[in-house]
């Protein structure tokens, strides 16, 4: 499960995203803000849950790529 960011651009009602997927919603959120403050053709702006694996984070400003951090798993002897 990830986040996507989706945006409008035009007057004919759909929705755009690119292949960047957050792990978070609130890190999607914070991308979306950013985005739509620079780019100026941004009408409107929604996050999506989605069912795919993330791939990039978003911290102050930069987006990096994503790595899961393996879980530990302990064998009992």
């Amino acid at each position: 499960m990830s986040f996507i960011v989706e945006v409008q651009t035009d007057s004919t009602g759909k929705w755009y995203s690119n292949y960047l997927r957050f792990p978070t919603d609130e890190q999607a959120e914070a991308y979306a803000r950013d985005l739509s403050s620079r780019w100026t053709a941004v009408k409107d702006w929604r996050v999506s849950e989605i069912h795919q694996p993330a791939n990039y984070t978003y911290h102050d400003g930069k987006i990096e790529p994503y790595h899961e951090k393996p879980t530990l798993i302990r064998k009992e002897d």
